[in-house]
């Protein structure tokens, strides 16, 4: 690297003096060219450090490569001019500045190409970039630009010099967005990190080259302060624009691998399709009547003529035949009136045509349908998750009105409706409600009411689910749906206590977990693979620890302690072997679990690390926390270590 560092400040140096010598006929330093000099070789060195371009690995593509030099090259020129600004240099000649920089510009592209020019592959090129993300940066810096123009030069007519300040503005908005690969479309970029990066960078470029375009127009130094102030404004505008696109699109898929389905999503709210396969697990009733067989012949011929599709998925995973159609009910209706008069206990089987989004208390109506299901009952429907909903807008209207009608319905059925007060405002105008809600809230709210959910399917830009009956409805929890999470947890000596955590998980999600642990894999750290349980905000409050703060609540309270094995609903606790549960049992959980130390990868390597953290602790607790407690903050601030 050292030899790179040498070879390019000779050739900046050469390049200068050459530049020198065209101008003045000689190569000596007067008249103030030994200040610019300085400030030539500085913010070579600035623009080299920054853009990287002398640890780049020799094996690293010629575009590559050509592309850091002219990001190296474009950060000179900002570089340069500020540094003249600063030191007051502007008497120095511009033709001598402009010339020095494309000589050394061409020098080192030269031989770049020289010296890889058996590498060059035309068909690396890849053109990928997004209109709507083109439209929106250039509509925005346009307008940013005939701000900075008209305070530059008091006014707004476009004559010949308002225009070219007007097009090197906006030349050096291009020439840093493209260079930066800022058109490129949302999804195309998994991680917000990443993603967004690429803005901080071409946001950096453009403020580079706008300052070198103000240093050639010889503007004053005084009115810098305006293209300061346009590029903070494009920047802030643009960042927060651009954030809400990537969010709103979701365009970041997973795939998961569930029995039975395949899955694909974004954020939490997934989209499900069924996996083509010769082979049905079809579920069969245990119960017998007197008219065994019709319920195929009437949901295919009847209640189901008009819907095909609904009716074939019925077929393929229930078998039809088994059920009686005296013990059946087929409805399509948001009012709990069409089930609150049937005897408890007296369905075998139960289907509602309507979306459960329209039904006013689905907790009510869920609870009062398994009631009236006979043991392993089937109640079988549908609702529209948050991702299906915003589809259909899609679907129906223009990009732009549709992203507008979405967050307007989003706001409307999902912010207010959270509210007491206007869930009633909107009932008593509209008589009803179309409740938005993820997928995991909606399957969430079938496992409360005491539902096993066997398959699902989309029809018709609707969520169809076979669900059966597993337990009673839980009864003595009303779920919280706020910020601040509360979780029924095992202390020590197995007393049930309540954790507080910053929501991270879409409602009613705490009661997937067993759904989850049946069709999802385990990935390391004990966590569930892709877990879309979790909201994207609640990743960042993660990565950053803040959903643990109002835990320091339980901590005061004297429920745990500083460093202890983590506190586990009764559901992953039984996960444990006897053994340990025994030792966990004895012990206040704690803030911060040995898992920091150890960082296990498997179920088996965690309890194997609690297991000593117990061991020990039950010999020397003082000694065995300190140590414990150093080394879990020494992986957390030097290692990355974090909760998943």
């Amino acid at each position: 690297m050292l030899r790179k560092i040498v070879n390019s400040f000779f050739i900046c140096s050469i390049s200068f003096f050459i530049s020198l010598y065209f101008h003045h006929g000689n190569f000596l330093l007067n008249k103030g060219y030994e200040l610019y000099y300085g400030a030539f070789i500085i913010s070579w060195g600035i623009s080299s450090f920054v853009s990287r371009k002398f640890k780049m690995p020799e094996d690293l593509p010629l575009l590559n490569k050509f592309y850091t030099y002219t990001i190296s090259f474009f950060l000179m020129l900002g570089a340069l001019a500020l540094i003249i600004y600063k030191y007051n240099l502007v008497g120095v000649s511009r033709f001598v500045i402009l010339n020095s920089l494309l000589i050394y510009f061409a020098i080192e592209i030269c031989l770049l190409f020289y010296k890889y020019r058996n590498r060059i592959k035309l068909s690396t090129i890849r053109f990928k970039y997004s209109s709507r993300a083109f439209i929106f940066e250039s509509v925005l810096f346009g307008l940013v630009d005939l701000f900075i123009v008209n305070k530059i030069a008091g006014n707004i007519s476009f004559n010949a010099i308002n225009l070219l300040l007007f097009f090197e503005f906006y030349f050096s908005w291009f020439a840093g967005s493209f260079l930066s690969h800022q058109f490129h479309a949302a999804y195309r970029r998994r991680n917000y990190w990443a993603f967004i990066w690429i803005y901080i960078r071409s946001y950096i470029i453009i403020t580079a080259l706008s300052a070198f375009s103000a240093f050639m127009n010889r503007i004053e130094p005084e009115k810098l302060i305006y293209i300061a102030y346009g590029m903070v404004v494009y920047s802030i505008i643009s960042f927060l624009g651009i954030t809400s696109y990537y969010f709103i699109k979701k365009h970041r898929m997973i795939t998961l691998n569930v029995t039975g389905f395949q899955i694909k999503g974004e954020f939490g709210d997934v989209l499900l399709n069924e996996k083509e396969t010769d082979t049905y697990n079809l579920v069969k009733s245990s119960f017998k009547g007197n008219n065994s067989g019709l319920l195929n012949e009437k949901l295919k011929s009847l209640s189901l003529k008009r819907f095909p599709e609904i009716f074939d998925f019925l077929d393929r995973n229930v078998d039809l035949n088994s059920f009686d159609n005296s013990y059946s009910v087929i409805f399509k209706s948001d009012n709990i009136s069409n089930i609150d008069f049937l005897p408890d206990t007296s369905i075998q089987f139960l289907l509602n045509i309507e979306k459960l989004n329209r039904v006013p208390d689905i907790n009510e109506y869920l609870a009062e349908a398994n009631n009236k299901l006979m043991k392993d009952g089937i109640f079988a429907g549908n609702f529209e998750t948050i991702y299906l909903r915003h589809q259909t807008y899609l679907k129906r209207y223009p990009y732009y009105f549709a992203q507008l009608f979405y967050f307007l319905d989003f706001f409307w059925n999902r912010v207010l409706s959270n509210m007491i007060i206007f869930k009633k405002i909107q009932f008593s105008l509209i008589n009803s409600n179309k409740n938005s809600f993820s997928l995991a809230e909606g399957l969430g709210r079938l496992y409360y009411a005491g539902f096993e959910v066997l398959h699902l399917k989309i029809i018709e830009d609707k969520m169809f689910f076979i669900s059966r009956k597993e337990k009673e409805p839980v009864k003595d929890i009303v779920p919280s749906t706020g910020l601040l999470f509360k979780m029924k947890r095992l202390g020590k000596n197995g007393e049930n206590i309540t954790v507080y955590k910053l929501r991270t998980m879409y409602p009613y999600a705490e009661y997937l977990q067993e759904f989850i642990y049946d069709k999802f894999e385990l990935q390391e750290g004990g966590k569930f693979k892709n877990d879309f349980r979790i909201t994207f905000w609640g990743k960042v409050l993660r990565k950053l620890w803040l959903d643990e703060l109002p835990m320091l609540y339980n901590f005061f309270k004297g429920e745990l302690k500083l460093v202890g094995c983590r506190p586990l609903s009764q559901h992953y606790f039984n996960l444990y072997k006897e053994e340990l549960k025994q030792k966990r049992l004895k012990y206040k959980p704690g803030l911060i679990p040995p898992f920091y130390a150890d960082i296990p990868k498997t179920l088996d390597e965690i309890m194997e690390s609690e297991d000593k953290y117990l061991t020990l602790y039950d010999k020397n607790p003082i000694s065995t926390d300190i140590k414990y407690f150093a080394k879990c903050i020494g992986n957390i601030l030097f290692k990355g270590a974090r909760s998943s």
